[in-house]
């Protein structure tokens, strides 16, 4: 509970397989889109605090490109596909947790278009 699970996706089920599962855990979903670079999913990586990044390697070569860079265990999880987990972030620390519907779900991440990602 309160750990943040970076998860580098295309539109695929085990994104939403993803959400859903962290969310029965009260662990935070940071969505990102694999077709960013390396640069920046490190950085939204070291920014976010995530314990773990789930890879989607079985539907997207991005992502899948972006787990073996990190060193990501691949993991079949039947119908919902292929993905890649990464080792754990000993320096992640969990975030406080509340009961109830105010509960931190996911963090969004900008694109940007500015500058780094925010």
């Amino acid at each position: 509970p309160g750990d943040r699970l970076l998860v580098v996706s295309e539109n695929a089920p085990a994104l939403v397989g993803a959400i859903l599962a962290a969310s029965r855990r009260d662990v935070w979903v940071i969505p990102l889109n694999a077709r960013l670079t390396g640069a920046e999913v490190d950085r939204i990586a070291a920014h976010s605090g995530a314990r773990r990044i789930l890879y989607t390697s079985g539907v997207s070569p991005e992502a899948a490109a972006h787990g073996a860079r990190a060193g990501a265990e691949e993991i079949d999880l039947g119908a919902l596909g292929r993905v890649m987990l990464s080792p754990e972030n000993p320096e992640a620390t969990p975030e406080p947790v509340e009961e109830g519907p105010g509960q931190v779900a996911a963090l969004v991440y900008t694109t940007g278009t500015t500058g780094n990602p925010k």
